[in-house]
This record gives structure tokens, C-alpha cells and sequence, in this order.
């Protein structure tokens, strides 16, 4: 009988991931209420983001590499799209700086993918372009919504915050039209989708905001029972600093 001798294990791993979360770490706060999370349903949630970022659990590497995969997704995308006939995509404004908007004295902005003109449904009407990356499972649901909804109602069941993202950046940039990419992860799939302006939507979000902004002490969370799902740390970066669920926490925030 054969023995395999163990392996010692390659702590390469182990220092890769620790670079990249430590180097994650030396990212500055945003400092203001974002359109990509202001559909999130726990103002107190984006009021520890807008004021206290530093009561954040630090990010995992695992995470950090998702969104990294995200962002090289969106190259990738623009580049295939600036390849098609009759496709206008702009990603930067005439300052060469990504489209953004900025309202409530700086303190809610928004940035977009772009902006594009000539898709087969609509070409000569511009619409909002986003470019979204997911695993297997999300895309799948995405492909079941779109059955279920049609694709113009798709986003709002698939994703209700990148479906505020989308209104509001409809809104603020005066285009009643939206266009999203959605690849599973990879770039290995293609799923594309359009969504219509709600611009009642668009404002309770903007007030929304202000009042996130103003809020002087903890606005109340979603739940205070930590075993709720949406308040565990697997799914909220505030969970173990959170207010509502640690009542005795409450003096960090006055």
C-alpha cells in the first residue's frame, strides 16, 4: 500500500486574498447616498453607509473578486456592443469622466455605464445602458422573469435595486428608456433587457435620500431580531455594528 505523503499547503493563496482585502481597505468612503443602493429596503442600512462606512465589516477577498469581475465585464461588453452595426455607446462625458449626476447639495450622486443609441427594438430612441454580471443561478431567474413579466417589467421582480438605479438614473439624465446587459459570470451568457422611466419612483427615491441624509440619530432598521436572514452578516455589512438588532451599540452613533 502507498502512502501519499501530505501536501504542505500554498500559502500564496492565503497572501493574495490578504492583499487584496487589505488594499480594499484603503478605499475612501463614498460620503454620499448612491442611486445603486438607494433602493435598498433598510434606511438605517444606508445611513450607517452615508455616515459611518467605518462600521462596515471589512470586505472579503471572494467578494472583492466578484465585483472585480463585474467591472472587467462591463469592458468586455462595451467593447462587443461598439462592434455591432449601427450601435452608439458613450461611457464618458465631454469632461472624459463616467456619466454621473449629483444632487441634494452632493450628497446623493449617481454614475452610470452609459449611454446607448441603436438597439434593434428601439434605434433611434437613447437609452440608459447598465452592464450587470451574476452567477448561474441569478441569470437563470433573470431568464424565468423575463418569461413570466416580458422583459420590460423583468427588472423590477428580477432585482428591485438595480431596478431603482435604472429609474433614477433615467430620471435625472431626462432618457426614458433603459437597456441592460446581464452576463453569467465569466462572460459565458448573454441576457438583455429594457425598462421603462417611472419618474414617481424616481422622486420618493430622491426624498428618500434627503431624508437618509438628515437623519441625525439611527433611523430604525428593518427588523431587531438578529436570526431575521437580511440582518446576518452573510448579508449585511452593518450586522455586528447595527444599532437595531444591538440596541447597546447605540452610543457609538450619537
Amino acid at each position: 500500500m502507498i502512502i501519499k505523503p501530505p501536501e504542505a499547503p500554498d500559502t500564496l493563496i492565503n497572501d493574495i486574498f490578504a492583499y487584496i482585502e487589505s488594499e480594499a481597505a484603503k478605499e475612501p468612503a463614498r460620503g454620499y447616498v448612491g442611486a445603486s443602493s438607494i433602493g435598498h429596503e433598510c434606511e438605517l442600512y444606508l445611513w450607517l453607509k452615508f455616515r459611518h462606512p467605518e462600521k462596515a465589516a471589512p470586505r472579503k477577498a471572494k467578494l472583492i473578486l466578484a465585483a472585480n469581475d463585474g467591472h472587467s465585464s462591463e469592458d468586455i461588453a462595451a467593447a462587443y456592443l461598439r462592434q455591432m452595426p449601427g450601435i452608439e455607446l458613450t461611457t464618458l462625458n465631454t469632461d472624459r469622466k463616467q456619466h454621473g449626476f449629483s444632487r441634494l447639495d452632493g450628497q446623493y450622486k449617481g454614475h452610470l455605464d452609459g449611454i446607448i443609441k441603436g438597439i434593434p427594438q428601439a434605434p433611434v430612441t437613447p437609452h440608459i445602458w447598465e452592464n450587470k454580471s451574476c452567477n448561474e443561478k441569478k441569470f437563470n431567474d433573470l431568464q424565468n422573469k423575463i418569461e413570466k413579466y416580458g422583459s420590460k417589467a423583468a427588472l423590477e421582480q428580477w432585482n428591485y435595486q438595480y431596478y431603482c438605479q435604472a429609474v433614477v438614473n433615467m430620471h435625472h439624465f431626462e432618457i426614458n428608456r433603459h437597456y441592460m446587459t446581464v452576463w453569467l459570470a465569466g462572460n459565458r451568457d448573454l441576457i438583455t433587457l429594457r425598462t421603462e422611466a417611472n419618474p414617481g419612483l424616481a422622486e420618493q427615491l430622491k426624498n428618500k435620500a434627503d431624508r437618509v441624509r438628515k437623519y441625525e440619530v439611527p433611523p430604525f432598521g428593518i427588523s431587531t431580531n438578529a436570526s431575521f436572514y437580511k440582518c446576518k452578516k452573510e448579508f449585511c455589512e452593518f450586522a455586528e455594528k447595527c444599532p437595531s438588532i444591538h440596541p447597546e451599540l447605540k452610543g457609538l452613533y450619537v
